[in-house]
């Protein structure tokens, strides 16, 4: 007796059964399909975190995104699942390592979400290298793709000994992370700072990096605290990071 995998055995009956809709074996769980259509402030911050965190694959005409955090960020992905009316399950499960994880798939053979994310932010299969900014013209929806980034693949580092925060990104796409550059740096650059990275440069032989520091990330991380966006709270609302900025500069006036 042989043992088939659930997608073979999905496949074979399309092939034999000559089905059209595919789906209709294939997918029990739903999805909004346009969530990405409209360039809104939270359909931005959305695809900015999938640019980061997210993962499509394309096998054979099936398309899958997939999302997988820490089990300490389960809320935040609930956030993405009510924003996508995804009616599926989030999976907790255990790395070999014996990390804990929470993770989420959506799964189509052709659905209008992984165009409107190609088309719209340029996400695409395999884009860890070959990622590109996102074709959206309006300077405060870039601002909230790059907050989505920055919650998927960047770091906000406090020491209160030393009395430093800084915000650091790494990528392995440069086109994509000198675009990145090119949004934040108009509002650091009024407070004329000393400490802060402003080249991007090569980290490791895969990847380059980009980073903030001083007023300047405080900057930043006030402009992203008063965005109303769905970030995550660990990273931009801890109570140390809001007293240092309050006690450090207490009179900072972020860029509109």
């Amino acid at each position: 007796m042989s043992y088939r995998s659930v997608n073979s055995v999905r496949l074979h009956a399309i092939r034999c059964l000559n089905i059209h809709n595919h789906n209709a074996i294939y997918r029990k769980y739903h999805f909004d399909e346009s969530v990405f259509s409209k360039l809104t402030s939270e359909s931005c911050y959305w695809a900015g975190f999938i640019a980061a965190d997210g993962c499509i694959v394309d096998a054979g005409g099936w398309k899958t995104l997939s999302i997988e955090l820490s089990q300490v960020d389960v809320e935040h992905l609930r956030k993405f699942k009510e924003f996508v009316n995804f009616s599926g399950p989030i999976r907790l499960f255990k790395r070999r390592e014996g990390w804990e994880h929470c993770g989420m798939r959506i799964t189509k053979t052709d659905s209008r979400l992984f165009s409107d994310l190609k088309n719209n932010f340029s996400i695409t299969p395999r884009k860890t290298r070959t990622l590109q900014p996102p074709k959206i013209n309006d300077d405060y929806l870039k601002f909230c793709f790059v907050v989505g980034f920055l919650d998927g693949d960047g770091t906000v580092c406090l020491n209160q000994r030393r009395k430093t925060l800084s915000i650091n990104i790494v990528c392995a796409s440069h086109d994509f992370l000198s675009w990145l550059k090119s949004i934040v740096d108009p509002i650091v650059q009024p407070y004329k700072l000393r400490n802060v990275k402003r080249n991007v440069v090569r980290h490791g032989t895969d990847y380059w990096q980009y980073g903030i520091s001083g007023v300047g990330a405080c900057a930043l991380c006030e402009k992203v605290r008063s965005s109303k966006l769905p970030v995550l709270p660990r990273k931009w609302y801890r109570k140390e990071l809001g007293n240092f900025i309050k006690d450090t500069i207490p009179k900072i006036q972020i860029p509109v």
